[in-house]
C-alpha cells in the first residue's frame, strides 16, 4: 500500500492557497430569451420577525499534480449554514465537510478508500477529463449547497439566503424548488459582472439604502429566475434570486420574499469599503470564519500517507 500510494503522489505539490468560494459560472446569465421587468411586482416595506437560515461552502485545495497522465486534485469540501434570529443570535448547524479526489480516472481509482480509513472523514471520488479540475470540485460544492438549502427551506420555520446565485440550474427543476415564505433566496454580490449590466443600471438608478428594484425575470425552459435588486449601502447593492418551475411559482409569493429580505438584509452589513465589504454581509463572513475551522492542512494529509 504505501509504495503504491508513494507512486501516486509521486508528482504531487502543496498549493496551501485557500480558494474562496467564486461564482465561476454565472448560471443567471440572462444569454437565453429577453429579460422581462415585471411591472405588477408590489413593492412594499415590511418589519421582518422569524428566523433565516444562512448557507455557505468553502474550499480548500490540498494537494495537486499537473503530471499530463496522471493529473489528480485533492481538496476539501465544507458546506454548512448558520441560523440566525433576533432572539437567539447566530447559531451554525447541519456543517459538513468531505475529501474530494478528482482527476485522471486511474489515479482516482488507486486512491480510492485509502483517505476515508486514515482520516476518518468522508471521501467523494470524482474521476474528471476537465483540464481545470478545480472547476469539478466547485461545481460539487455548488450542488451540496443548493441541495442544503433546498432542505432547510422545505422546513418552512425561516427564511433561507444562500451566498451566491442559486446553481446549479437543474436542481431547479424538481418539483418544490420554491417554498413560499422561505425560498431559498440566493445572494448575489457581483451583480455587474454579468450581461444584464444595462438592466440593472436602470433599474438601481433611483434606489435609496434598504429599497429594492422591480423585480425581472428570465425562463429557462421549464425554470423560471426573478431577481430583484437591493441597495445596502451608498455605493453597494445585491442581487436577489428566486428559481423554481414556472408552473409551481406564483409571482405574488415571490415580491412577497423579496420585500421581506429587504427590509432586514440591509441592517446585517457595515459600510465599509474594503476587501468584500459591505457586501459581505456579518452573519456570511461569520459562516465563512466558522466553516474554515473544519479545514485540514496540505501537511495533515500527507503525513496520512506517508506515517
Amino acid at each position: 500500500m504505501a509504495s503504491k500510494l508513494s507512486e501516486f503522489l509521486r508528482t504531487a505539490s502543496f498549493d496551501v492557497r485557500e480558494v474562496e468560494r467564486q461564482e465561476y459560472v454565472d448560471i443567471v446569465d440572462y444569454t437565453e430569451g429577453r429579460v422581462k421587468v415585471l411591472d405588477e411586482d408590489v413593492i412594499q416595506e415590511e418589519s421582518f420577525e422569524g428566523a433565516i437560515y444562512f448557507i455557505d461552502g468553502k474550499v480548500r485545495h490540498l494537494l495537486y499534480s499537473r503530471n499530463f497522465d496522471r493529473s489528480y486534485l485533492i481538496s476539501q469540501v465544507v458546506v454548512g449554514a448558520l441560523r440566525w434570529s433576533s432572539d437567539e443570535g447566530c447559531k451554525p448547524e447541519d456543517v459538513k465537510t468531505f475529501l474530494v479526489i478528482t482527476g485522471d480516472p486511474r489515479t482516482v481509482k488507486a486512491a480510492e478508500n485509502f483517505f476515508d480509513d486514515t482520516l476518518g472523514i468522508d471521501v467523494r471520488m470524482l474521476p474528471s477529463s476537465v483540464p481545470e479540475l478545480t472547476q469539478t470540485v466547485l461545481a460539487l460544492m455548488a450542488l451540496e449547497e443548493y441541495s442544503l438549502s433546498l432542505a432547510l427551506a422545505k422546513r418552512m420555520d425561516g427564511l433561507v439566503i444562500k451566498d451566491g446565485s442559486l446553481k446549479p440550474i437543474f436542481e431547479a427543476k424538481v418539483k418544490g424548488a420554491f417554498f413560499p415564505g422561505s425560498g431559498p433566496l440566493g445572494l448575489v454580490k457581483n451583480i455587474w459582472d454579468s450581461p444584464q449590466q444595462e438592466i440593472a443600471s436602470n433599474l438601481v438608478r433611483d434606489l435609496s439604502v434598504g429599497e429594492r428594484s422591480r423585480a425581472f425575470l428570465i425562463e429557462y425552459g421549464e425554470i423560471v429566475y426573478v431577481s430583484s435588486y437591493l441597495r445596502i449601502a451608498e455605493r453597494a447593492f445585491l442581487r436577489m434570486d428566486v428559481a423554481g418551475r414556472k408552473d409551481e411559482i406564483e409571482f405574488e409569493d415571490v415580491f412577497a420574499l423579496f420585500n421581506r429580505a429587504a427590509s432586514i438584509i440591509p441592517e446585517m452589513t457595515l459600510e465599509y469599503y474594503h476587501r468584500r465589504y459591505p457586501e459581505n454581509i456579518l452573519p456570511i463572513r461569520s459562516l465563512e470564519e466558522y466553516l474554515s475551522a473544519y479545514f485540514l492542512s496540505p501537511q495533515e494529509i500527507m503525513a496520512a500517507v506517508y506515517y
